[in-house]
């Protein structure tokens, strides 16, 4: 019998081939597993984000110095990776001044800004790892001051007017400086662009910079959405604000701009006082932005009252009316528009309100048999009440209220015409009305004739007189003949 440990070498030296391939492909099976348990544990806890904060200069902090060493601290869990920062400085907390500094950097955590100058300062970092995540610190601020006795000046209100135009339209840039300790500044610039353009005082005569001096600067600019930002300097410090869009430029076509519709509309009557606005419809068939102006020449010469620039098509109302005063009055008005190349001019006019009194009875410079009862009708345009008085003069010159209403309506009214005694003299007699606005005062005349004489509203009552004369005398007549017959019988 053979021995059994002889037969298990035996069967080993014959399946050793066998054995190899197979202990093979374990080994590349095992390097296959511990590969893919690396390359999973690497993308679980391999992506995560740096974190970052400041250190120095401390936020609210004052420095006397114009070299500066920032620090910060940053780090990240997945150790084999490298970071990269990028170092912010600016003079306004957005960081879009034209002082912006931004240094890209390596895997650090400091860096000396140099010769910065006088002024409040803003900073941050940014950090970023291989794997592509990021993180950004908050905004710390410090004030450099190496001049101890340096007040910074400051900027304000700083804009630019109209906020719309075409490459014809004149942009006006405006800012106010203020300097306590009043130092003329270095510069002063508006930024359009990028580009520096330096800005003059809007009143020369004005060197007070303590308590704020306006600069401005004009031009005109191609099409586009532009940009700007002001600059200031004092020598030994600075200060810019922030860029800001605008204004919106574009191109003129050749379309001529139109007058549509205006109110008042001419020859408008009634107007009612005081008015509240001028009314203008504009059109463009470019869509060209547009510039309205108004004039009146009520004063005797024509004089800007109203203007509304760089503005669409469309319609716009204008509420600087305090030069239409007086009832019963005639106005002119001029609406001017242009888009930068052609323009367009219309004069209109309108009559202001005015109360109006009619006569019914006796009408103005008639005859009346006998004294008349008054008949006058009055209206107000806008329906206010009304207080009017009737007047009489007595043939002497004097007049004397017969009737008077208060808070009345528009209607017709009558009054007796208790003092017109004499025959044959002609009488006035007037209505005072107003409805606490305008007033009028209208002056009519009548003469009063006996029954016998005739009279009343132009001559009537005469003809009734003169065909009873002749009724009378065919009579007569009649009654002649009927006697002479009765004798000749």
């Amino acid at each position: 019998m053979k021995n059994t440990r002889d037969t298990k070498w035996h069967w080993l030296l014959r399946h050793k081939r066998t054995l190899s391939i197979l202990f093979g492909l374990l080994l590349i099976g095992g390097l296959v597993v511990a590969s893919t348990v690396y390359v999973s544990f690497y993308w679980q806890i391999g992506n995560t984000t740096p974190s970052i904060s400041l250190w120095s200069p401390s936020d609210d902090s004052e420095v006397n110095t114009e070299n500066i060493t920032f620090m910060w601290n940053s780090s990240d869990p997945d150790i084999d990776e490298v970071l990269t920062h990028i170092w912010y400085l600016d003079v306004v907390d957005t960081f879009s001044s034209p002082h912006l500094q931004a240094v890209a950097l390596g895997n650090v955590s400091n860096y000396t800004g140099l010769d910065i100058d006088d002024g409040e300062w803003f900073w941050r970092v940014y950090v970023s790892d291989d794997g592509g995540e990021h993180n950004i610190t908050s905004t710390w601020n410090f004030t450099v001051r190496t001049n101890d006795t340096n007040q910074f000046p400051t900027l304000s209100n700083g804009t630019v007017t109209p906020s719309n135009g075409t490459i014809l339209t004149d942009f006006n840039y405006t800012v106010n400086v203020t300097d306590l300790d009043n130092e003329t500044p270095v510069y002063i610039y508006v930024q359009i662009d990028g580009v520096n353009h330096s800005m003059t005082p809007l009143n020369s005569s004005d060197t007070n910079l303590s308590d704020g001096k306006d600069y401005y600067y004009n031009t005109t600019l191609g099409t586009g959405v532009h940009n700007y930002s002001f600059l200031v300097s004092d020598l030994f410090s600075v200060a810019a604000t922030g860029t800001t869009d605008g204004p919106n430029v574009t191109s003129v076509g050749l379309g001529v701009p139109s007058i549509d519709s205006v109110t008042p509309s001419d020859n408008a009557t009634q107007i009612g006082l005081p008015l509240s606005s001028f009314n203008v419809t504009v059109s463009d068939t470019d869509e060209d932005l547009l510039n309205i102006s108004l004039w009146t020449n009520h004063s005797g010469s024509w004089v800007l009252f109203n203007t509304s620039l760089g503005v669409n098509p469309g319609s716009y109302g204008f509420t600087n009316t305090s030069w239409v005063t007086g009832f019963d009055a005639l106005f002119y008005w001029s609406v001017n528009i242009t888009d930068g190349v052609f323009w367009t001019n219309q004069t209109f006019s309108f009559r202001s309100e005015a109360l109006s009194v009619t006569v019914l009875y006796p009408t103005n410079g008639s005859v009346c048999s006998s004294q008349p009862t008054v008949v006058f009708s009055i209206s107000s345009p806008h329906g206010r009440s009304m207080n009017y008085s009737l007047s009489v003069d007595n043939g002497t010159g004097v007049f004397g209220v017969v009737s008077s209403g208060s808070n009345v309506g528009n209607g017709t009214y009558t009054s007796s015409y208790v003092l017109a005694y004499s025959y044959g003299t002609s009488y006035l007699w007037r209505v005072n009305l107003t409805d606490g606005y305008s007033w009028v005062n209208e002056s009519y005349s009548f003469t009063p004739v006996s029954p016998l004489v005739g009279g009343g509203n132009g001559g009537g009552d005469m003809m009734g007189v003169a065909l009873g004369a002749c009724g009378l005398l065919f009579g007569l007549l009649a009654l002649v003949f009927a006697l002479d017959k009765r004798r000749g019988r």
